[in-house]
């Protein structure tokens, strides 16, 4: 079962920040689970949210800010002291060979297909040797998009709302699929372990040791955990995905 450090180790450091990726590749995990943002100069950042306060408790929309205005951004005392990363700067620390999810953060409206091309160019750009990179996103018309521009790997991450979820699980049944799903701690793995389609099911997010090992014990490929140093004695050869 893979085991990522969702945000870094961030239950012990700020979330998507360097230390938190720094802390989990010095504890050997096998992969790192990080978010994405579009700057406004068209860069990448490490951030899971979009608007950020910052230490005068104004909200400042990461899109509408170049990369070089986010990196001397004053952020509040939950940030540590760290500041919001660029992407290239956490694919410089990462090691050859480590599993990377990157999750695209985009919201219903915004152009999904100039945000994914000026993706795709960026990493085109980067040399990356790592041994799995899956691209992930709750909306699926980003995922298509990469499935047909790039040979990257996709997942699609389930949620529970209603509202969608019947119209998601028949798009996904139907053609629409990604390589992966991933897939909330309170749905069943058991379920979606049937449809062979995928070439895994991981869950988000795990932060016990009981509820890893059922979920280990059920099928699950993969967690993501806020404390991956304390689940790394579940881990186990992994397949090549």
């Amino acid at each position: 079962m893979n085991i990522f450090a969702h945000r870094g180790l961030s239950e012990k450091y700020p979330e998507n920040s360097l230390a938190a990726f720094r802390a989990a590749i010095e504890q050997g995990v096998e992969g790192i689970e990080l978010d994405i943002i579009m700057t406004k100069d068209e860069e990448f950042v490490v951030s899971h949210d979009i608007f950020i306060k910052n230490s005068e408790g104004k909200t400042k929309d990461l899109r509408q800010l170049t990369v070089s205005e986010i990196s001397v951004l004053d952020l509040p005392e939950k940030f540590g002291g760290e500041k919001i990363p660029a992407l290239s700067q956490v694919l410089s620390i990462i090691p050859e060979k480590m599993m990377l999810n990157i999750e695209l953060k985009i919201e219903y409206g915004e152009d999904y297909k100039r945000l994914c091309r000026r993706f795709l160019e960026f990493m085109n750009q980067v040399p990356v040797e790592h041994k799995t990179i899956l691209i992930s996103s709750f909306y699926l018309p980003p995922i298509r998009f990469i499935q047909k521009n790039s040979s990257l790997k996709t997942a699609f991450i389930l949620n529970n709302s209603m509202t969608s979820f019947f119209i998601k699980i028949y798009l996904l049944l139907t053609g629409w699929g990604a390589d992966y799903l991933h897939i909330r701690s309170d749905m069943s793995v058991k379920f979606w372990k049937k449809f062979k389609r995928f070439k895994g099911i991981q869950v988000y997010t795990v932060n016990t040791i009981e509820e890893a090992e059922k979920l280990k014990l059920l099928g699950a490929d993969g967690i993501f955990t806020d404390r991956a140093d304390e689940m790394m004695n579940l881990t186990t050869l992994m397949t090549d995905v």
